[in-house]
């Protein structure tokens, strides 16, 4: 029991000094159906960092919650806390980074997964 306060305790400044999820809107292109939506809902989940993702078929848009600060890219860490907490190996060092979840990574899904789309004109809130 006492182990396992004294992690939660060390646990709380982390989490405090993780940043706010942040949230975008896409103007999807080619959205049709219900099944249209499914496969942009699924390609927007599978980009690191995101929290939830919702398509709207009549405005044609998908409202993505995220975490700016994960970073897109297999295996090791993926925060930047984690990145300080566990540098990768010297040679490593100097590979590039993996670059943090952000608008361009959600277009790029839908794009990839066949639906183009472009941030709304409202900015990421």
């Amino acid at each position: 029991m006492r182990k396992i306060l004294i992690s939660v305790v060390l646990a709380l400044p982390m989490a405090a000094l993780a940043a706010p999820p942040k949230t975008a809107v896409l103007d999807v292109q080619k959205l049709t159906c219900s099944l249209c939506s499914i496969t942009v809902e699924k390609a927007l989940q599978k980009v690191a960092g995101v929290v939830a993702a919702k398509v709207d078929i009549g405005k044609k848009t998908a409202t993505v919650t995220f975490d700016p600060d994960k970073r897109k890219g297999p295996g090791g860490p993926q925060t930047s806390q984690e990145l300080e907490k566990f540098p990768p190996p010297p040679e490593l060092r100097f590979a590039r980074v993996p670059q943090k979840t952000g608008p361009a990574a959600l277009v790029k899904a839908t794009t990839d997964a066949g639906f183009p789309s472009k941030p709304h004109a409202e900015p990421v809130r």
